[in-house]
């Protein structure tokens, strides 16, 4: 047998039924496996699309790929491989950027993935964020197992989001004392910022506040529903501005990656042949060239390219 592994075709000989001779040779053309990923993402608060968000694709195989969602906040990836783990990027000026993984499997045959968990971007505001899904057992302030794993996402937001200063507010509902109820929601904020810096967020970033019931959401409640509303734990970012300041639209560089692309090297944007700084746009324009055979840019050169934007 005979292959060419670059246009995945070939030849082979073979005696098998329904030839014209003893041996035969056979003509083969492999049919491409395309794996395909598309997802949406959405506010966190009104769950409506957004559109125009900096999706990134990056590959544990060192592949780069980046796209922008469209008017239903929908995006696709084209060129994924089988056997790779990928992380994705979503960043959109004024909203806290975020990250999520996802595994291709040994794939045989054409596929059209999602991410099964669509990206939902909080947007900066002074305002209060209600953390979901955070419960206590009745007059406890410790944290219970499904409260952690809620937890988990605030850390991830954390870390994705290395310039944000949060406080943690923790609010109870109108029953019981106001003293008891005061204590009660300190405790409780307290015990959340425990658990932050104790999967590795500095206290330096952190403060809380126990509200009571000084803040009702539904006042005069009556029923079990409207008591639960009211008993919330919430976080506020402290630093609006200073995040409005260094989140800039020009960039849209994954959130490892936040150094603006006027600061780069002036030597190394020489050794890759580019004018003027190096941008995202042109190394997403670059890769697409790269694979449409537009580029005359080597492998190794666009590596220095995202190398030197990434520094």
């Amino acid at each position: 047998m005979f292959k060419n592994e670059k246009k995945h075709e070939g030849f082979f000989c073979s005696n098998r039924p329904g030839g014209v001779g003893d041996d035969d040779i056979y003509y083969f053309s492999l049919i491409p496996v395309i794996i395909t990923l598309s997802d949406k993402v959405v506010d966190n608060e009104t769950q409506k699309p957004l559109k125009d968000v900096m999706v990134y694709l990056q590959g544990d195989d060192g592949f780069l790929d980046s796209v922008l969602t469209d008017k239903n906040g929908m995006y696709k990836f084209t060129k994924l491989k089988s056997n790779t783990v990928y992380k994705l990027y979503a960043q959109k000026d004024g909203y806290l950027d975020d990250s999520k993984f996802k595994a291709v499997g040994d794939e045989k045959y054409s596929i059209d993935l999602t991410l099964g968990e669509t990206f939902s971007l909080i947007k900066i505001t002074k305002e209060e964020i209600e953390i979901k899904n955070i419960y206590y057992d009745y007059a406890k302030w410790s944290l219970r197992e499904e409260s952690k794993e809620e937890l988990k996402k605030l850390v991830k937001i954390l870390n994705e989001n290395p310039v944000i200063k949060i406080m943690i507010n923790s609010h109870t509902d109108i029953r019981g004392s106001a003293s008891y109820n005061q204590e009660l929601s300190e405790k409780r904020a307290q015990s959340v910022v425990e658990f932050l810096v104790a999967n590795g967020i500095s206290m330096a970033r952190l403060s809380y506040k126990g509200w009571g019931a000084e803040r009702l959401l539904i006042q005069n409640a009556v029923t079990e529903e409207e008591h639960q509303a009211n008993r919330r734990t919430t976080f506020n970012i402290l630093n609006v501005e200073e995040i409005s300041s260094k989140y800039v639209v020009k960039t849209f560089e994954p959130v490892d990656f936040k150094k603006e692309a006027e600061k780069l090297n002036k030597d190394k944007n020489q050794n890759t042949n580019t004018d003027g700084p190096i941008t995202p746009e042109m190394i997403n324009n670059t890769i697409n060239a790269f694979f449409e055979g537009e580029s005359d840019k080597t492998v190794d050169q666009i590596l220095e390219m995202i190398n030197t934007l990434f520094e």
